[in-house]
């Protein structure tokens, strides 16, 4: 089965659409950086359908966002357009400006930071005592 693009060029902006994954990274970090490169100071506007994914690859696109921001003085407007779950939700937030289009949803889940050192077993004791 062939894989869709996963940003696609429209006229107000770029549609990040699908998985976030390597190839999806890839494609949204050379689409950010050429528009901002070449437009500086201006509004770049993604629309965002997306059910999340890896999140180091995540990691690498909120990353190119930071770098536009600061190199080229770009702002980054998000759009919501259909959905944004998980990593998707966290791009749709990191925009300068934040729009989810009637009907879309937003959903992230809950997550936890685990030290090293904490073992399974004092896990299991907290929760039996919660």
């Amino acid at each position: 089965m062939k894989e869709r693009e996963q940003t696609l060029e429209i006229p107000d902006g770029f549609k990040f659409d699908g998985d976030i994954n390597a190839r999806s990274r890839q494609a949204f970090c050379n689409n950010l950086d050429f528009v901002a490169s070449n437009h500086p100071n201006e509004t770049v506007t993604y629309f965002i359908t997306s059910k999340g994914g890896d999140v180091d690859e995540l990691s690498l696109m909120i990353s190119a966002m930071d770098k536009a921001k600061i190199l080229y003085g770009v702002k980054i407007r998000t759009i919501v357009d259909g959905y944004a779950y998980s990593g998707g939700a966290i791009l749709a937030i990191l925009g300068d400006e934040r729009y989810a289009l009637p009907n879309s949803s937003i959903f992230l889940h809950d997550f936890q930071i685990q030290s090293p050192r904490e073992s399974l077993k004092e896990r299991r004791a907290d929760d039996a005592q919660a």
